[in-house]
């Protein structure tokens, strides 16, 4: 089932373009249901945000409805370990949702090429240490994350991971 693509789905969007805030940056990444990408603001350039734009004509009841409570769960979280969420944009084609934009690498591709030849056992500790504080977290607050992979642990700063 599809929906009037002109309807508003998130209730507390801000109905315009994206780009009369935001200057795009470039492509982070390709999500399972829209693209990531890096975006300044035009007033404040020095904060960067990483926006995930879903297309509306691809989203069908179950995909908005996921979409729905994600936007709805988002709001709800300040941790020091999740990614934080600062609002959503809709126009009549796309969804935005504005995030904090963490710089660097996830942990698969630090694993995966082997980015720190000297990556310890203290180090694997010290990253399930800020992953389990972040899901604990997360279940006192009655979520359950549903995709915790290596791609969605976030290096920030050294000694600093952060879930998506």
């Amino acid at each position: 089932m599809r929906f009037n693509r002109s309807s508003t789905l998130i209730k507390d969007s801000t109905l315009r373009d994206i780009k009369e805030k935001y200057e795009f940056i470039s492509l982070l990444g390709n999500g399972g249901f829209g693209k990531v990408r890096l975006y300044r603001d035009k007033e404040c350039t020095k904060m960067k945000y990483a926006i995930k734009t879903l297309a509306k004509n691809y989203l069908d009841s179950q995909s908005i409805k996921y979409i729905l409570e994600e936007v709805k769960t988002l709001k709800e979280l300040d941790h020091p370990n999740i990614v934080k969420y600062f609002g959503t944009y809709e126009d009549d084609l796309f969804i935005h949702i504005l995030m904090e934009y963490i710089p660097g690498e996830d942990l698969f591709k630090v694993i995966s090429q082997r980015k720190f030849n000297h990556y310890t056992e203290q180090d694997a500790a010290e990253i399930i240490n800020h992953l389990l504080k972040a899901v604990y977290f997360l279940h006192k607050q009655n979520i359950i994350h549903k995709d915790l992979k290596p791609e969605n642990i976030l290096f920030s700063i050294p000694g600093t991971y952060l879930i998506t």
